[in-house]
């Protein structure tokens, strides 16, 4: 970066907002792939009109700018370019307006999810996207990904929520997609295109989002089966009756004995269902005692439905522990995003796993079974080359999702930065020419995060 480039920073902002080379803290170098980035400075900016003003500067200069939340994202989101610019938004971190008349929320883009969800509940207010990161996570990072988590099945995900979003294109100019009201039908829906957009067509500044009322209590369920694909079909079951659990979790073995060395818990089976069902108390009583009809009539070795709160608790920890666990403890790592029907998912789960236990390296296969989303994890050892081995794979891995007409969504290389990813996948090949002349036209010189959607 420029020394008169780095001038111009500082005059906005003052020497100690910005960071240049050497400076910049290491945790700003990376995100939660540990993929390193060697940026030329970081700023710190904490208004809008701060934002604003930098994105002129690195519009005029040709800066090339990584906006960044908390850096918990798994797809190199927040990975700065070479000689490029980190702007870091932990600074915009207010909860603008919680408001119980209207059941919305407005914050600024560095407010972390988990403070929201605090903050909601003590007004009697309900955000219910609790992804899997939600300590460390900020709201403008959650909105670039269109996080999801635990709560999916019931409540959906965050595009489900948000009204309002506010940002600044990438040639400094202010702009919005959405409306407070609950309805809003002028034009196209604009926040579909920019939720998601990891952080390539404009640096969010406030996000307006849906609440929902405080459900009065919620109670956890566990159902221990012998195999994996009768978790799947039971999943398939409860859905089919019409059942809309809060959470519904399909965990293979490899969890199971992770459950039993994090927690007091102990159920039989190599495979487990993990469902919650929240509301009022009465209804929840009889949703779990269905819940458990259902489990048992499908196989289930046992059905634990009589946890204590802390039980619960703990239960839901070391779920998302697992996660964390599998993905940034054991690298390398190809983790794989896939959705199938959730009718499908019993025969999705039999061919994956017919095909993971001919892989000479470890394996783990779990995921959000309401939603049909399922995570394949594959860890190649470290200290030799398993790159034929990954690559067929995860051509096997898509030949197993084309015939269950499910999807290869995405995918996450931990310590794997030789392998390429999976073509795009926006359907007709003309929506990629769609896609690649709308960033061109908010952003002509292409300074905000290249290449991270469209490469």
């Amino acid at each position: 970066m420029r020394d008169s480039s780095v001038h111009r920073l500082e005059s906005l902002l003052g020497r100690g907002r910005v960071w240049v080379g050497p400076e910049i803290p290491e945790k700003y170098l990376t995100d939660k792939t540990g993929e390193i980035g060697e940026p030329g400075g970081m700023v710190q900016p904490s208004t809008v009109e701060e934002v604003v003003a930098l994105l002129r500067v690195a519009q005029e200069e040709k800066i090339v700018v990584a906006p960044r939340g908390g850096g918990s994202g798994l797809r190199g989101g927040a990975v700065p370019f070479p000689g490029g610019l980190v702007l870091s938004l932990e600074k915009l971190n207010k909860i603008v307006d919680l408001d119980k008349v209207n059941y919305i929320a407005k914050v600024q883009p560095g407010v972390l999810t988990v403070d929201l969800q605090k903050a909601a509940w003590e007004k009697g207010l309900y955000y219910p996207i609790d992804s899997l990161s939600s300590e460390i996570s900020t709201l403008g990072g959650d909105v670039a990904e269109n996080a999801h988590g635990l709560r999916g099945v019931r409540y959906g995900e965050l595009r489900d929520y948000l009204r309002r979003l506010d940002f600044v294109l990438p040639t400094g100019e202010m702009a919005h997609t959405g409306a407070d009201p609950m309805k809003s039908v002028s034009g196209y829906d604009m926040n579909k295109v920019f939720i998601g957009s990891r952080g390539t067509l404009g640096v969010f500044t406030e996000i307006t989002l849906k609440l929902l009322p405080r459900p009065e209590t919620a109670r956890a369920l566990v159902a221990g089966f012998q195999h994996l694909r009768e978790a799947a079909a039971t999943a398939s079951a409860l859905i089919a009756n019409l059942l809309t659990p809060s959470a519904l979790e399909l965990m293979d073995q490899n969890f199971v004995r992770f459950l039993h060395e994090k927690s007091d818990l102990s159920i039989d089976g190599n495979a487990l269902l993990l469902l919650e069902a929240d509301g009022f108390e009465s209804s929840v009583r009889h949703q779990i005692q269905v819940l458990r009809n259902i489990c048992q009539n499908h196989k289930a070795l046992e059905v634990l439905k009589d946890l204590s709160e802390e039980e619960e608790r703990r239960l839901w920890e070391v779920r998302k522990l697992w996660a964390f666990r599998t993905l940034l403890e054991t690298p390398p790592v190809l983790f794989v995003n896939l959705f199938v029907p959730p009718a499908d998912l019993e025969g999705a789960v039999e061919g994956l796993e017919t095909l993971l236990n001919q892989i000479p390296f470890p394996t783990t296969l779990f995921g959000h079974a309401g939603e049909g989303n399922l995570h394949v994890a594959l860890f190649p050892a470290p200290g030799r080359d398993f790159t034929p081995e990954v690559l067929s794979a995860r051509r096997q891995i898509l030949e197993v999702m084309r015939k269950v007409g499910g999807l290869y969504a995405h995918e996450y290389f931990i310590g794997m930065p030789s392998l390429s990813p999976t073509p795009f996948q926006g359907g007709a090949s003309g929506l990629r020419e769609v896609f690649s002349q709308f960033k061109k036209k908010v952003d002509p010189n292409n300074i905000l995060n290249p290449g991270k959607v469209l490469t």
